[in-house]
């Protein structure tokens, strides 16, 4: 091979390398590139269903959605129901091991029976894990507390709901009434805010609003109330060492039933129907002149649309009686991963979403009545406190052992079916008062037999 032929061949085989260089380039950068994709975009092609309550968060939720999804890559189906239909929704796919539902949302009072079963995934080690990211220590107590169960954290809570005490301002200072110190007082002014404001012979406002339909409602209301006297369901819980043995019929627990039969004669008669909803919008809607329940409905007083009295309602937290230690019931709802669930990661990852500080705040800018805030950065947002500063008052309740009111024990769903029932039938004078907890009473041990928290 002569000198010339060698350099055309060397020339050649420079032009091939830079060619297969440049093409090892080529093909480098679109590997990069989908590296890159990936790592932005890690859950692409992942779809997950989410389980939601059409609750205020919900409606303030749901236009993020979209966001969430681009941002991920990942799919969410989101199947949203009334609260009502959450715990039978959740339990067909639990006890069939389904799977179907990859984030369920758990109220409070299953925490118990969903962990004793293994329906949930414990959260301890992803929080650990993404300790900076998920940022704990920002969460409110009930928010966490109220999720953990035999050392299992089980979810984390978004809607945090503290009870507050609603007044009407107006009807306090014509009628000249003190905001009540005890609870003889708070009854003396139901009974004077029950009033025929227009003197045509019927009353046009009642003192107090309650919950006395035959569901978790009523016992939850009422156990609020048994708060006050000092009653709780059982002899040592939430303080440690637990003792689950049952005091349902205990003197508080009497005491604060025969009470809530008192405020009866101050409460619009529709009462022994009402639920949830029901007993809060008597505040905006100006049935009833006071009320204690959950803050949210606080936050729809404010609103034109709604409320018949913007800028008449005033706020704080009910008396107790004297030498109680005061307690204010909180409930608390939020997401977990459901145990069987094949997504579990992408799971994860749209809790921390929905979790984060930027989500929540996102959630209250779409939507007002969402105010159950489960992070204290968002609880101390300027903008949230000068738009609703009653707000302030429910932070006040927020304290670990508010998570325990409604105790968060496996039993707990039957025993709340019980409790309904004994009081409705007080209310609507079926039973005595005592007659209805010595039953109750019995009862509540039978259910709690062969329970874990027995």
């Amino acid at each position: 091979m002569s000198t010339q032929q060698k350099q055309k061949v060397k020339s050649k085989l420079k032009r091939g390398k830079l060619f297969v260089a440049f093409g090892g380039t080529v093909i480098g950068i679109a590997v990069l590139a989908s590296f890159v994709s990936a790592a932005e975009k890690p859950f692409a092609g992942k779809t997950i269903t989410v389980l939601q309550n059409k609750n205020p968060y919900y409606f303030g939720l749901k236009p993020l959605f979209p966001e969430f999804e681009a941002k991920t890559g990942m799919k969410v189906n989101i199947v949203a129901v009334p609260a009502g239909e959450l715990r039978k929704k959740l339990l067909m796919d639990f006890v069939a091991h389904a799977g179907m539902i990859d984030v369920p949302w758990v109220d409070k009072p299953w925490v118990g029976e969903f962990v004793a079963a293994d329906y949930l995934y414990p959260l301890d080690d992803l929080i650990k894990r993404d300790a900076e990211e998920i940022d704990l220590e920002d969460f409110l107590a009930p928010a966490v507390e109220a999720f953990r169960w035999r050392g299992k954290q089980a979810g984390l809570a978004l809607c945090v709901f503290p009870q507050v005490f609603m007044y009407r301002k107006d009807l306090y200072s014509k009628f000249g009434l003190d905001i009540p110190k005890t609870l003889d007082e708070y009854l003396e002014n139901c009974r004077n805010l029950t009033r025929d404001l227009d003197g045509d012979g019927k009353i046009d406002v009642y003192g107090i609003a309650l919950c006395g339909k035959r569901d978790m409602s009523t016992t939850a209301q009422f156990l609020t109330y048994a708060a006050l006297f000092g009653g709780w369901l059982f002899k040592s819980y939430p303080e440690e060492p637990w003792d689950f043995t049952p005091t349902v019929n205990s003197p508080a627990m009497l005491e604060a039933l025969k009470f809530y039969k008192e405020m009866q004669k101050y409460a619009p008669p529709a009462m022994v129907g009402y639920s949830w909803f029901d007993a809060g919008a008597t505040i905006w809607n100006g049935t009833a002149a006071q009320l204690y329940w959950f803050l949210l409905y606080g936050a729809m007083t404010y609103d034109p649309k709604k409320s018949v009295v913007v800028g008449k309602v005033g706020f704080g937290l009910p008396p107790t009686k004297t030498g109680i230690e005061p307690v204010y019931e909180c409930g608390a709802s939020g997401p977990g991963i459901n145990a069987d669930s094949r997504n579990k990661e992408a799971a994860w990852e749209f809790i921390k979403w929905e979790l984060s500080k930027e989500t929540v705040k996102k959630i209250w800018e779409n939507e007002h009545a969402y105010i159950n805030f489960p992070r204290r950065s968002v609880y101390e947002d300027p903008e949230i406190l000068n738009t609703f500063p009653f707000v302030k008052w429910g932070k006040k309740a927020l304290v670990p052992k508010s998570a325990d009111i409604r105790p968060r024990v496996p039993a707990f769903a039957e025993i709340s079916e019980i409790l309904s029932l004994r009081i409705n039938q007080v209310l609507i004078e079926a039973l005595t008062p005592e007659e209805a907890l010595n039953l109750a009473q019995k009862e509540v041990i039978e259910a709690c037999k062969g329970s874990e928290n027995w």
